[in-house]
C-alpha cells in the first residue's frame, strides 16, 4: 500500500466545520457578545397592562439557562402612595424578643428573611428590628400531621390525615406603636 503525502491526507480529510462556522461558534461562546433578551412578564394574563406590575427579566441566549430579574420594580403611579405608606410602615423599628425554644439543640440565632434580605435574631434577648422581619417571624409555620387509618363500624376502610399548624417562633412585642400592635394582632389571627 503506498504512503500518502501530507497534501493528499489534507485533501482526503474534510474539516467538520468551515472557517465561517468555527468563527460563528467562537462568537456565540464569548460572553461579551452575548445578546440579552428582555421579556416583560404580565403576571395576571389578559388584564390591562397599566394596572399590573411589570417585571423585566433578562434571559441568557447562550450558556447556562438563567433568568435575572431587574433589581428595580416599577410601581403603578395610581398605587404609589399606598405602596410607599406600606413600605414605610414595614420598615419602622420595633422592639421584640423571641422566646427560647424547648429543644436544647435549637439554634441560638434565628435567620429571618424578608424579600431576599436576611436578618439574624438572637433568642431570649430584646432586639430592635424592622417590622417586616417581625411579619416574617409570624408567617413562619410548622405543620404536624396525624394519620389515622382502620375500619369504621360498617367495615369500610378509612385513612384520615389531619394536620395542625402553628407559628414556629414565640414572639413578644416590647415596644411598638398602636397601629403596629393592631397589625400584629391581625397577622396573628391570620396565622
Amino acid at each position: 500500500m503506498p504512503r500518502l503525502t501530507p497534501p493528499q491526507v489534507a485533501a482526503a480529510l474534510k474539516p467538520s466545520r468551515t472557517p465561517a462556522q468555527l468563527a460563528n461558534d467562537a462568537r456565540l461562546r464569548s460572553r461579551r457578545s452575548t445578546p440579552a433578551i428582555h421579556v416583560k412578564q404580565n403576571l395576571t394574563g389578559d388584564q390591562d397592562v397599566r394596572s399590573v406590575p411589570q417585571h423585566n427579566i433578562s434571559i441568557s441566549t447562550t450558556g447556562d439557562a438563567e433568568a435575572t430579574r431587574s433589581p428595580i420594580e416599577v410601581i403603578d403611579p395610581l398605587k404609589f402612595e399606598s405602596k410607599a405608606a406600606d413600605e414605610k410602615f414595614m420598615n419602622e423599628m420595633v422592639e421584640i424578643q423571641v422566646e427560647a425554644d424547648d429543644d436544647p439543640n435549637a439554634p441560638l440565632f434565628i435567620p429571618c428573611g424578608h424579600q431576599g434580605v436576611t436578618q439574624y435574631i438572637r433568642r431570649g434577648q430584646p432586639q430592635t428590628v424592622k417590622r417586616k422581619f417581625l411579619y416574617s417571624l409570624i408567617a413562619a409555620k410548622s405543620a404536624r400531621l396525624a394519620c389515622a387509618f382502620g375500619k369504621d363500624q360498617n367495615g369500610q376502610e378509612f385513612n384520615r390525615l389531619q394536620g395542625a399548624s402553628r407559628t414556629t417562633h414565640r414572639v413578644t412585642i416590647i415596644r411598638d406603636t398602636d397601629k403596629g400592635r393592631q397589625a400584629y394582632l391581625k397577622w396573628m389571627h391570620e396565622a
